[in-house]
């Protein structure tokens, strides 16, 4: 079978893109031209053609919820109503209404408008031809054609229809739709807004809130075409995405195509004669805390004579100056409930807009899916289940004895845990993570001085390559941070990191050295004593499920989160009471790397000790020592002797 992988190597790929947008003709104009196969630049790869089953041997066809709005206004069926939208948008993300308002006359007219326009000669149309997303009216083919992997079966039109400094006039909408356009977007608005006040109920909060955020003042109406296509089991109509807005609105005709992903299936949605169908986009998933849910759709290339037509106006917040910045609810964030998603700009969000085409979901972290025998399925595993602390309050009299009581439990119980609020600014974080990445995806040549298994500053591949079993699917840059005999010179660390791991380091310590604390005062030691022991004073930069009652249970992390674990050493030190376990990473199966920045603190005063074990304080009658003193040269002796999955030390030195 043919697919992304098998083109040529000598095949020009953006020569043939842009020869394409050129034409100005999109993927009608191939269609029209009666040709039998399809152009590479459209086949999709291996990974994608494995999940385009025919339609009718795909799991479910059609199950997504189907909302009757008749009686929106009924007191007696007005709170079931808000109790199915409530469902319906937590498991689903999508469901479908009637009765809803909108005349059967409109629905027909806007359909049959948007089909108009794209099945007008190219002369007329192309003069619209155009990628600019800023403000008036353009027909184009894949929005983000030059930045996705694989081009898929589709042409659109879009124009904005709000706020009023973005919206096109109302000469320049082709006067073929022009009527029908401005129709719709009154209807679609009034259905938006009704859909809001319901999900606003459905989570506690006033009918109104949703209005008052101005989750429905930014509106783009796109018209998608998607025409027959001669293979359609080697592309897709539209790739598999998530909306970035707060809401979608969506009409189509009867030919069927969207899929949406349900329990880790594509689920066939068909569409009900005169419904409309809803979906919640990523910024309503983050501003309701993760109480609604944005999911995954993609659309299948059309084996129908007829085209697919879609209209979907997208629904999406315009008061950041009034706001500053937006994020989970404050109604919707407890102790019991913290927030999931940090808050974030205007600018963070359209820098991270489709950053790497449709299929990167950059508003909403998607959780990785879940080695041979324990990889099951992410659906079978725990997912996010470590303890998240706040350190908000970790200097405030009232609040510190229980920061300390959820350390000590999660140290204890977990040996991982997440801390937020935890004084490292967002911006330190994401330009540390971006420097890693941008010193692993430079030219292998410039990358390959630094090449090495030892020094000060190495990039390298599996640090226990020539002892491990089998070897693992990442590579790694570390540097020494301390002690200074060991730390790297500042000139030595590479440019492109530089700056951003030594700010790095400064916080990490600072942290580091906030928790251990913590965990000191929870064993009852003094609040310096892991400090003065040097439990900070070595440190290298170089992320995950751990094990957890015999289970690998996935980390997902929090956005504006650091994790934090329990090292060997630590749980020596500490006579077992604080636990150092197992953890692995999966093998990433997204096409974006997945970036870790991991700082390990161990031990110095080496000299000054002679040697290490369980602190005199914590052994007892009661409690007898776990595990035995060792030296310096023990220690180093026995460190991953046996490759990264050994856990040398706390077996090693057990009584």
């Amino acid at each position: 079978m043919a697919s992304a992988d098998n083109v040529t190597p000598n095949y020009d790929r953006i020569k043939d893109l842009e020869q394409f947008d050129h034409n100005k003709n999109g993927v009608k104009g191939l269609k029209d031209s009666g040709m039998a196969s399809i152009p590479k630049f459209f086949i999709q790869p291996p990974e994608v053609l494995s999940t385009l089953k025919p339609p009718p041997q795909t799991n479910y066809t059609g199950d997504i919820p189907i909302i009757d709005l008749e009686n929106i206004n009924s007191q007696t069926h007005h709170p079931e109503i808000v109790k199915q939208i409530k469902e319906a948008a937590k498991e689903w993300g999508f469901f479908q209404v009637i009765n809803h308002g909108i005349p059967i006359s409109i629905l027909e007219k806007t359909i049959q408008a948007v089909k108009s326009f794209h099945e007008q000669p190219d002369e007329v149309k192309t003069k619209y031809y155009g990628r600019e997303m800023k403000s008036g009216f353009a027909y184009s083919s894949n929005v983000d054609l030059y930045n996705a992997k694989t081009a898929t079966w589709h042409d659109y039109l879009h124009h904005w229809m709000a706020p009023e400094e973005l919206a096109a006039k109302l000469e320049d909408i082709p006067d073929i739709m022009r009527e029908e356009a401005v129709a719709w977007d009154v209807f679609a608005k009034r259905l938006a807004e009704d859909v809001m006040e319901l999900l606003c109920e459905g989570i506690g909060l006033e009918s109104s809130k949703f209005k008052e955020l101005s989750c429905s003042c930014q509106r783009l109406f796109v018209g998608g075409y998607y025409p027959y296509c001669p293979q359609p089991d080697l592309t897709l109509g539209l790739a598999p995405h998530t909306d970035s807005g707060t809401i979608t609105v969506l009409l189509t005709n009867q030919i069927s195509g969207l899929q949406i992903k349900h329990e880790e299936e594509w689920v066939d949605v068909k569409p009900l004669p005169e419904a409309v169908i809803i979906n919640i986009a990523d910024l309503l998933q983050i501003i309701s805390n993760g109480e609604y849910n944005s999911v995954e759709h993609r659309v299948r290339a059309n084996t129908c004579q007829e085209a697919r037509i879609s209209v979907t106006e997208f629904f999406n917040l315009t008061k950041w100056k009034e706001y500053g910045s937006f994020g989970p609810l404050p109604e919707l964030v407890s102790k019991e409930k913290p927030a999931l998603y940090r808050q974030f700009t205007e600018h963070d969000y359209y820098s991270n807009l489709h950053l790497n085409g449709l299929e990167c979901k950059s508003m909403v972290w998607l959780p990785f899916p879940n080695s041979l025998s324990t990889l099951k399925p992410p659906s079978q595993t725990n997912t996010g289940d470590i303890p998240v602390i706040d350190l908000e309050n970790i200097n405030s009299e009232p609040h510190r004895p229980k920061i300390v009581e959820q350390i000590k439990e999660a140290a204890k119980e977990w040996g991982f845990f997440q801390v937020i609020n935890h004084g490292i600014p967002i911006s330190v974080m994401e330009e540390t993570i971006q420097a890693v990445k941008s010193f692993h995806e430079q030219p292998d040549k410039v990358k390959a001085k630094y090449y090495n298994r030892a020094g000060g500053v190495a990039y390298s591949s599996n640090i226990d390559l020539y002892r491990a079993k089998a070897a693992t699917c990442h590579d790694y840059l570390h540097l020494w941070m301390a002690p200074e005999e060991r730390a790297a010179k500042v000139e030595e660390i590479p440019e492109i990191v530089r700056k951003e791991a030594v700010a790095w380091d400064g916080f990490a310590t600072k942290l580091a050295e906030d928790v251990m604390e913590l965990l000191s005062e929870g064993l009852g030691l003094e609040s310096s004593r892991f400090k003065e022991l040097s439990c900070s004073g070595l440190k290298f930069i170089l992320g995950l499920q751990v094990k957890h009652g015999q289970e690998w249970v996935d980390v997902k992390p929090l956005p504006g989160a650091i994790v934090i674990n329990i090292a060997d050493l630590l749980q020596i030190i500490s006579n077992g009471e604080y636990n150092s376990v197992q953890h692995r990473v999966r093998a990433n199966s997204c096409q974006e790397a997945r970036i870790s920045v991991a700082e390990f603190f161990g031990l110095s005063k080496w000299k000054e000790y002679g040697t290490f074990g369980p602190l005199p304080e914590l052994v007892s009658a009661e409690k007898p020592a776990l595990y035995r003193q060792f030296r310096e040269d023990d220690f180093y002796s026995n460190l991953h002797i046996n490759g990264l999955e050994s856990k040398t030390m706390v077996e090693k030195f057990k009584l």
